[in-house]
This record gives C-alpha cells, structure tokens and sequence, in this order.
C-alpha cells in the first residue's frame, strides 16, 4: 500500500464516516468491473470538519499514472 501524502487523503482517513463511505465505494467499485473505468453516480464522501463544516467531496476513478 502506498503512504499518503495528502492531506485531504489524511482526514478522509481520520473521519470514522467518511472512511466507511470510502471503502464501501472502493468494495462496489471493485466487486463490479464494468464500472472500473467509469465513476458511479452519486459516489460522494460526506466529511465533517470544525473549520469548514459538512463537505461533499465527489468520487472520481483516474487511471494510473505512466
């Protein structure tokens, strides 16, 4: 597994919610290989924070880097 190194990864992480929305998107994405290459609709991350309240962050899948 890679370390993070972004921030926004880190709290993601650190959001108990938020890491259980992650990983159940990462499990439906990778259980159904049709969608591999395509986003599904509606996979958002909803993330509390004290400085900036509730964030919807929206799923996107990028290929890897060559």
């Amino acid at each position: 597994m890679k370390a993070l190194k972004s921030a926004l990864a880190k709290s993601v992480l650190a959001d108990p919610r938020a890491k259980v929305q992650l990983r159940t998107y990462l499990a439906n994405k990778n259980s159904r290989p049709s969608l591999s290459s395509v986003a599904m609709s509606g996979a958002v991350i909803n993330l509390d924070s004290a400085q900036e309240g509730s964030v919807l962050y929206q799923l996107k899948v990028v290929p890897k880097a060559a």
